[in-house]
């Protein structure tokens, strides 16, 4: 498993390397380029853990997620996997916001906020409040993330459908 610096340090050179392509190249000297980063999910089950882990993993990115979003609201950020959605509020769904499983974010200040701003909301309450706002996105809207080069085009209408009905009936949005 690659380390959080690991990953951190390839994402840096590969920043490195496009900034100096750019910078290098005659038609490109001159200009002022953008970098955007956009803060996401993607969860390949199975790939690097079992299906266990990667629903653990899941839990706990989908909860900092929800608090941090709560807590500053010029984040964002952007979920693709509607089956792990699904698992987590199932789990933590009615779990208050003000008691989270993880103790990030859990200082006093910050339960004091989530408490007065947003009156414990519950994980659910919290979900829906963040898609409102924007701050939340669900991309895709499959059941599970589908790789485009090698799936089939019934299972990802399948994966699709699934998807989009769950989010249509268990969140009420389209």
């Amino acid at each position: 498993m690659m380390s959080v610096r690991r990953i951190s340090n390839v994402v840096l050179q590969f920043l490195s390397l496009c900034m100096w392509c750019l910078t290098t190249s005659a038609a490109f000297a001159s200009k002022h380029i953008q970098v955007h980063l956009i803060p996401h999910s993607h969860v390949d089950p199975m790939w690097l853990f079992t299906s266990g882990e990667y629903i653990q993993r899941t839990q706990i990115i989908l909860e900092k997620t929800i608090l941090t979003l709560l807590l500053d609201e010029k984040k964002t950020f952007v979920w693709e996997s509607i089956f792990f959605l699904d698992d987590f509020l199932t789990r933590q769904g009615s779990r208050s916001v003000c008691s989270p499983r993880s103790s990030i974010h859990m200082t006093a200040v910050n339960k004091k906020i989530l408490k007065d701003k947003y009156n414990c909301f519950s994980f659910k309450e919290s979900l829906l409040f963040l898609l409102e706002k924007q701050q939340l996105e669900l991309v895709g809207g499959g059941w599970v993330s589908h790789d485009e080069a090698l799936t089939d085009f019934s299972s990802a209408l399948s994966s699709m459908t699934l998807g989009r009905s769950w989010i249509v009936e268990s969140l009420g949005k389209e």
